[in-house]
């Protein structure tokens, strides 16, 4: 959208937790990993603290997870999976560094931000409707600038627009 927005590459968080070293015995390794400590992550930026909640977070999005992650498991890990990984086979500093760094990344990423602007443009009535004009605008958020700006139907709410003018990803 902006000819001058930096695009920085950002590691992935595999990358990241490739470096990590994996205490399991490999005799019975059932789970790679990395996708374990993927998983980890989102559950706990979902708010997740023990492996019972963990476990049961993951329960209710299994197919969406194992699409997402093309994971070609029968079940996702157990409870038991989890407090063993969490107790005895995972380095809870380095991991806590590692996801510090991915989202460090992410915030050093020089991505540019826009706002999302509805309003109401007072003092003017469509002629073929007889009905005040409502604009959505699209903005740079640094200088406040106008990117792109469209006119709502009738019955149109601004949400329905917004995937229109920011476009879906």
């Amino acid at each position: 959208m902006n000819d001058t927005t930096e695009e920085k590459e950002v590691p992935s968080l595999a990358s990241l937790f490739a470096g990590m070293t994996d205490r399991r015995k490999p005799k019975g390794v059932r789970y790679q990993f990395q996708t374990l400590l993927i998983l980890l992550s989102l559950s706990k930026l979902c708010g997740q603290d023990t492996a019972s909640e963990i476990t049961d977070w993951m329960a209710g999005r299994c197919d969406l997870l194992k699409a997402k992650l093309h994971l070609n498991w029968k079940r996702m890990p157990s409870q038991s999976t989890w407090q063993r990984l969490l107790g005895q086979h995972i380095d809870s500093s380095e991991f806590d560094e590692r996801v510090g760094q991915y989202f460090q990344s992410l915030s050093q990423a020089g991505r540019q931000l826009y706002n999302l602007d509805g309003k109401v443009v007072c003092g003017t009535i469509a002629k073929e409707t007889e009905k005040q004009l409502h604009l959505l605008a699209l903005q740079e958020s640094d200088r406040n600038l106008t990117v792109n700006q469209t006119a709502l139907k009738e019955g149109e709410n601004a949400h329905q627009r917004s995937q229109t003018v920011v476009g879906k990803s």
